[in-house]
């Protein structure tokens, strides 16, 4: 440190040097949000992994129990058993349908490149319900991250607009969704 002034050379390399590192900073924020990209798409990978896992152990058993309950109605007077099976078969019907939706969900989509943004789905879903008219007793409340990553498109809207109907229908006095 000499106690001089800088020279117009220096101030010159210093600017060349900031934008260096304001280039070198926005390379690092853009890998940092594909990394975020690939870790959620890992999990979503996983969790339909897991799906698949679970559907493949659930239809045999869930069939078999469909078709006993079938062969037994032929079989059986009507009457108070009769009542039960049926409710019985009805339960598993909404069970394998159920198991059906989720078997969907485990799938990729047809085209890897369908993704979709989060908070726009969540805005079609409330949309696509009538809220906040549709249940006015309902007060939606919005609480929603904002620069979420794309993710692909496994039929969440499916899921958001079960998930935000039920909720409302668990609500008959009123309340408030927060999303």
């Amino acid at each position: 440190v000499t106690g001089e002034p800088f020279s117009m050379q220096d101030l010159e390399i210093a600017v060349q040097v900031i934008g260096q590192l304001a280039v070198a900073l926005e390379s690092l924020r853009h890998t940092n949000a594909l990394q975020r990209q690939v870790e959620l798409s890992e999990k979503f990978a996983a969790i339909g992994r897991l799906a698949a896992g679970l559907v493949h152990e659930l239809s045999n058993p869930l069939d078999g129990a469909n078709r006993y309950c079938s062969l037994m109605l032929e079989n059986m007077p009507e009457g108070h058993l009769s009542d039960y099976l049926l409710h019985v078969k009805e339960g598993l019907n909404r069970i394998i349908n159920t198991v059906r939706t989720l078997g969907q969900l485990a799938r990729p989509p047809a085209d890897p490149r369908c993704v979709l943004d989060v908070n726009q789905s969540v805005e079609e879903a409330l949309r696509g319900l009538g809220l906040p008219f549709g249940y006015s007793w309902i007060t939606v409340v919005r609480q929603m991250q904002e620069g979420l990553p794309l993710i692909p498109d496994y039929g969440f809207l499916q899921v958001v607009s079960n998930l935000v109907k039920n909720a409302c229908d668990a609500m008959p006095e009123g309340g408030a969704l927060t999303l």
